[in-house]
């Protein structure tokens, strides 16, 4: 594979309504600026410069009982004023290189986010979405892939009526859930590492539940 930079310009495939949206690299107070400096390159050939994410996937997001739930899109377009949730929507995403192979991807997307008022509880999720990732760029980077996944940062569209402003967090696929590991495997390597990291994230403040 040839060697990798970071993607200035990303496009998400949303199969479900043949929409193919064009994302920028988000500039804001917490990531202004340092936003190769923060993030891991995507793993894709340099002669990609514009990779396509397809995302063929039902949305999960934690209900109000923090028990995760299934969304179709249409749903999870209300985010924001319709489908409201201090959590951000999860999807599985891949990338399909030249030779037909197949990378999986997470998600974590909030729509209508200019829709949001500051006061409504929606507002936590865009806060933690970007918290999140500003805690992987100051304070993770050197257990990326190994102890957590890899952060390629966070991406915005204005998709006017379809969407409104979208904010995209992307990561590596990490496999099965946490929730999943810790009610079968309590005892791995796994659920140790885990442990560990969740240690050291809370001495840093870190918010772990986006």
């Amino acid at each position: 594979m040839a060697s990798r930079k970071h993607t200035r310009i990303l496009w998400l495939g949303f199969n479900e309504v043949k929409e193919e949206i064009k994302f920028l690299p988000l500039k804001d107070r917490y990531l202004e600026g340092e936003f190769t400096a923060m993030f891991e390159p995507f793993p894709f050939p340099s002669s990609d410069p514009e990779p396509l994410l397809e995302v063929p996937f039902k949305a999960r997001m934690n209900d109000t009982e923090g028990k995760p739930r299934e969304y179709s899109l249409d749903q999870a377009l209300s985010w924001g004023y319709g489908l409201d949730s201090e959590s951000s929507l999860s999807f599985p995403a891949y990338y399909v290189d030249g030779e037909g192979q197949q990378t999986l991807f997470c998600l974590k997307v909030v729509f209508n986010t200019e829709k949001v008022e500051p006061d409504h509880y929606c507002k936590q999720a865009i806060r933690r979405l970007l918290a999140d990732a500003n805690f992987y760029g100051h304070h993770l980077r050197d257990v990326a892939g190994t102890l957590v996944p890899r952060h390629y940062g966070v991406w915005r569209a204005k998709t006017g009526e379809w969407g409104g402003t979208v904010l995209c967090s992307v990561t590596e696929w990490g496999g099965v859930t946490w929730d999943k590991v810790a009610a079968k495997k309590r005892d791995t390597t796994m659920v140790k590492c885990v442990r560990r990291v969740s240690g050291h994230a809370s001495a840093h403040s870190f918010v772990s539940n986006i």
